[in-house]
């Protein structure tokens, strides 16, 4: 799972290269760390509306954890609040 310096890295990245090629690429998608909500959900909120990314991008597991685990609730949460 990435923490928020690696998303916001990879955030700027592929929003730089949206700008070098209009046109070429659709959309970026959000990397959050989804184990911790809080910081997910700011980081959910400033790219949707900061750089227009309209979805998010989370690994099928994390950290041996499914996706239905209790510890992604508060994470699933945010993201659908927003």
């Amino acid at each position: 799972m990435p923490d928020l310096a690696i998303c916001r890295t990879i955030h700027d990245d592929m929003k730089a290269v949206e700008g070098k090629h209009p046109g070429r690429f659709h959309r970026g998608s959000r990397t959050v760390p989804a184990l911790k909500a809080a910081e997910a959900k700011r980081e959910l909120s400033g790219c949707g509306v900061d750089l227009g990314f309209p979805g998010v991008v989370i690994a099928s597991e994390l950290q041996v954890l499914a996706l239905d685990a209790e510890e992604l609730r508060r994470f699933f949460k945010a993201a659908a609040d927003l």
